[in-house]
């Protein structure tokens, strides 16, 4: 069942992204990266990490336009990012 809060559905898609890095790192640790199986599993699971992470940015633009202070605190308190703290650009960052 999707939540109905649309910060609780960021929240479920950054658990996923910190799930896929934690993957990452494990597999960096087990596996031997001269090995094509290991090469595969680790560009899957980048793939992934990036697709999740896409998926964040797009859907938080989307909910900040109804639900800006709820987005903003969310991108801050989880992710470390802010909004407009580059000169010169609207957007979330570090």
């Amino acid at each position: 069942m999707a939540p109905s809060n649309p910060i609780e559905l960021l929240e479920q898609m950054s658990v996923e992204y910190d799930r896929l890095g934690e993957e990452f790192d494990r597999l960096m640790e087990e596996g031997d990266s001269n090995k094509e199986e290991c090469r595969q599993l680790h560009a899957r699971n980048r793939q992934a990490t990036s697709d999740v992470w896409h998926n964040i940015m797009e859907y938080v633009y989307e909910v900040r336009e109804t639900h800006q202070a709820e987005a903003d605190a969310f991108m801050r308190d989880r992710h470390g990012m802010t909004w407009g703290a580059e000169p010169d650009y609207e957007g979330y960052s570090c």
